[in-house]
């Protein structure tokens, strides 16, 4: 699918996240991660979820490190957001 930002950067974003993705992506959110004996889980580090996102960005667009980290933040935040709306999308619906 083709993306434009509002102020006019393009780019083309995958119609799915693959598994090597998706393993690539919970592997950076989950890093330095602790689960203790009884279930519970140590803070996830902030800095995790930014590589996680910039993971997910390139992924999902083929845009590379550089790319995405010399654009907008603005440009940036959009794309993050269309990626997020488009897998919410593809999610089943939870019920209550």
């Amino acid at each position: 699918m083709q993306f434009t930002t509002t102020s006019g950067r393009t780019v083309n974003i995958a119609d799915f996240r693959t598994r090597k993705l998706d393993r690539e992506f919970q592997e950076a959110v989950s890093d330095g991660l602790l689960v203790n004996t009884d279930g519970s889980m140590s803070p996830i580090p902030a800095k995790n979820v930014q590589r996680a996102n910039d993971i997910l960005v390139m992924g999902m667009t083929g845009l590379s490190q550089t790319e995405i980290d010399t654009m907008p933040t603005a440009d940036y935040n959009e794309i993050l957001a269309k990626i997020n709306e488009e897998e919410a999308k593809k999610s089943p619906a939870k019920k209550s």
